[in-house]
């Protein structure tokens, strides 16, 4: 069975709020790093609210989202309160976590890691580094402006040194005025830049399967729960869901304020 895992102070807020509206319902989005699963902070919406539902517009829940990601967090799911009656999902509740939550799923997606970690020269004036989560960072040279075009000189790397390292770190990146240096999967690949050429980075992710797990949490005003997992799963391009319910356990954390 999933389970929803919660920092307490972020679910105590839940809580308290429930409490306030009482027999009314409220509403709002779980949230936390794109990093980590556990639920570390909560956002409550403004919303249309009586015994029987909440419900918040588009442009509340998308405001909603840009006020967490301006605290580098993200939405990882929904909650909301049923007031004085027992917890559970209704079809309701059930068509509406069909519908919002996944669109949050690129925010949350969980990528196999590389099987090797250790950087690639992929063209004369190109270079790969794989990271942890299952992306890449792209680096690319970029020579000089030509005059009157839109188009800039091509460049190669001025030179290539390559070594073991004793540890097997989390892969990194040091750019300098002469050198592009990167570790990772114990290598480091020194890679020289020519006068005059800079160096653009991306990151790309060439992931063929994506999974995100997405929650909709239930609560009372007397304080039951009970909650819902959404996974999405991305499999070339093709979206499947798979709906069920999940157990919610609280982990000590980040006081959950926002």
């Amino acid at each position: 069975m999933p389970t929803l895992t919660m920092a307490p102070r972020t679910f105590a807020r839940i809580l308290a709020a429930a409490r306030v509206a009482d027999d009314q319902e409220c509403m709002g989005l779980l949230a936390g790093s794109s990093s980590s699963p556990v639920v570390t902070a909560m956002l409550q919406l403004p919303a249309t609210a009586s015994s029987a539902h909440a419900m918040a517009e588009p442009a509340a829940i998308l405001q909603g989202a840009e006020a967490l990601r301006a605290r580098r967090l993200v939405p990882k799911g929904l909650w909301h309160s049923h007031g004085r009656f027992g917890v559970f999902h209704s079809g309701t509740d059930h068509a509406t976590l069909r519908r919002l939550l996944p669109a949050m799923a690129p925010w949350n997606f969980e990528r196999p890691r590389a099987a090797i970690l250790a950087p690639t020269v992929t063209a004369p004036d190109a270079a790969l580094l794989p990271t942890l989560d299952g992306q890449v960072w792209h680096f690319a040279l970029l020579g000089a402006a030509l005059p009157d075009r839109e188009a800039h000189e091509r460049v190669v790397w001025d030179s290539m040194r390559t070594h073991f390292t004793k540890t097997e770190d989390e892969p990194r990146a040091v750019l300098a005025m002469t050198h592009l240096h990167l570790e990772g999967g114990g290598v480091a690949l020194t890679l020289g830049i020519p006068e005059g050429a800079s160096v653009i980075c991306q990151q790309q992710d060439r992931a063929s399967l994506r999974r995100a797990s997405l929650y909709s949490l239930v609560v009372n005003s007397q304080g039951d729960q009970c909650a819902e997992c959404l996974m999405v799963y991305d499999l070339d391009g093709q979206s499947l869901t798979q709906q069920e319910p999940c157990a919610v356990t609280l982990l000590e954390d980040t006081d959950g304020t926002l």
